[in-house]
C-alpha cells in the first residue's frame, strides 16, 4: 500500500511540475521586427488561432537601430487554454531554470528616452492595459502587487521619458467576445527596460 501512495504521490509532483512550467519552457523564437510578416497560426475554426500570440517589443532611442526582443509570457486565460505565471515582480528575481532572462530586456541608449512599440504576432486584442514598477520592487509582489504606474499607449507605442530607472513592464492584452472570439480572453506579459544611464 505504501509503494502505491509513494508512486501516487510522484506522479502528482511530475504532473504539478510539467504543469507550472508548460507556459515557460516552450522553444523561444528569434525577436521579429515591427514590419515582419507572422505565418498563419493554427486554427480553433476559420477565424480563432488556437493559440494566444506572442508580443514583440522595439525599443528605438535616438537616432540608434531599433532592439527588437520578445516579452515572457505569464497568465494566459486563451479560449480552451489557461495557463498560469508569476507576477512580474516575481519573474524578474532571475532563480528560474533554463531561462534566459537576457531574451526579455532592453537597454535605453540615450538618456533623451524614446519610444516602446509593442506588437502582437497574430490577432491583435481589442484593449491593451500597461503598468509597470520600478525594478528596485523585484521579488516584492506581496507588498507591490497594485502598487504599479500605469502607462499611457497609444497605437501600441508607450513613449520613455523617465530614463533615470529600470523598469519591469507588464501589458495586459483583452480579447473580448463577438462575433470573431467566442468567449473573452486576455494574456499577461511582461518585459523589462534597463535606464541609459
Amino acid at each position: 500500500m505504501k509503494k502505491v501512495l509513494v508512486l501516487g504521490a510522484i506522479l502528482l509532483f511530475l504532473f504539478t511540475l510539467f504543469a507550472g512550467c508548460n507556459n515557460r519552457n516552450g522553444e523561444i523564437n528569434p525577436p521579429r521586427g515591427p514590419n515582419v510578416n507572422v505565418d498563419d497560426p493554427v486554427t480553433v475554426d476559420d477565424d480563432i488561432p488556437s493559440q494566444s500570440p506572442q508580443l514583440y517589443v522595439s525599443l528605438i532611442t535616438g537616432d540608434l537601430s531599433a532592439q527588437d526582443f520578445r516579452a515572457a509570457q505569464g497568465t494566459v486565460s486563451w479560449i480552451y487554454y489557461e495557463a498560469s505565471g508569476e507576477h512580474p515582480l516575481d519573474f524578474w528575481k532571475e532563480t528560474l531554470d533554463g531561462i534566459d532572462f537576457s531574451l526579455f530586456i532592453g537597454q535605453l541608449e540615450d538618456s533623451n528616452g524614446g519610444e516602446i512599440q509593442l506588437q502582437f504576432s497574430h490577432f491583435p486584442p481589442n484593449t491593451v492595459v500597461v503598468q509597470r514598477w520600478s525594478s528596485e520592487f523585484i521579488g516584492m509582489s506581496d507588498q507591490m502587487w497594485n502598487r504599479y504606474d500605469p502607462v499611457e499607449i497609444n497605437d501600441n507605442i508607450i513613449r520613455v521619458t523617465d530614463t533615470g530607472n529600470d523598469y519591469i513592464y507588464q501589458v495586459i492584452a483583452i480579447w473580448e467576445q463577438d462575433d470573431n472570439m467566442p468567449v473573452s480572453a486576455k494574456a499577461f506579459y511582461t518585459f523589462r527596460i534597463n535606464s541609459g544611464r
